[in-house]
């Protein structure tokens, strides 16, 4: 009601302006005109952003893995192999090897001689005798001795060979010891003395520098006589 009775007076106020009059009063007991001013609009409220509901991930499902069924593995059947007969000859079977005629064989040539006998005939005292691969040997038995003596076997065949000898050397028969016997010297110094008795054949070397090769050819003639007698 008092919005419409100010819109009446302002609309008069207008009419006199217009038509010369006076400033139109106001009328008597009525309320001063409303301010003008604009109460504060409300800022509207800010509306938040809607919140991205989290993406939930599956976990991933383990594809189960198909075994496969085991196979059997076929069976071969092999043919049966017919075996050729064989169109080797035999081979023959060779005896055992024996140790021919004529060579060393397995006599223990240190049996031949005692050490007294090889000590006498040398005239000083010598060693035990030492076997060697078909021979034995006899030494002094300190630094002042000086003759050694040496018996040992030879093949037949090579006291034959000994024997026909006649270059640079000088070759004596000998008789009474065993089945045949010779001295053999080499350069006027050096001499051996050889004997067979059946299929063995015996070499007897003295070494004594200070003797004779006659002297050292006699202890040979003794001691091949007693080594001959126990063949």
């Amino acid at each position: 009601m008092r919005q419409l009775r100010w819109t009446t007076a302002v609309l008069g106020l207008v009419l006199v302006t217009a038509c010369g009059g006076g400033a139109a009063s106001t009328p008597t007991g009525s309320a001063p005109p409303p301010s003008t001013v604009r109460p504060a609009t409300a800022a509207p409220a800010a509306t938040a952003a809607p919140t991205a509901a989290p993406v939930v991930t599956p976990a991933p499902t383990a594809v189960p893995v198909a075994t496969p069924a085991p196979t059997e593995a076929p069976v071969a059947t092999v043919a049966p192999v017919e075996t050729p007969e064989s169109t080797a000859e035999p081979v023959e079977t060779l005896p055992a090897e024996t140790t021919p005629a004529g060579t060393p064989g397995d006599i223990d040539y240190c049996a031949l001689l005692t050490k007294d006998e090889v000590s006498s005939a040398l005239s000083e005292p010598v060693t035990d005798g030492l076997t060697d691969a078909g021979s034995c040997g006899w030494g002094p038995t300190d630094a002042s001795g000086d003759k050694l003596l040496t018996i040992e076997g030879v093949a037949t065949t090579d006291y034959d060979q000994l024997k026909a000898m006649t270059v640079g050397v000088v070759n004596t028969p000998v008789t009474g010891i065993g089945d045949d016997a010779f001295v053999q010297t080499l350069g006027g110094a050096v001499t051996s003395l050889y004997f067979r008795k059946g299929d063995v054949a015996v070499q007897i070397t003295v070494v004594a520098a200070e003797l004779q090769a006659n002297d050292v050819a006699a202890i040979e003639n003794t001691l091949a006589a007693k080594a001959a007698a126990r063949l």
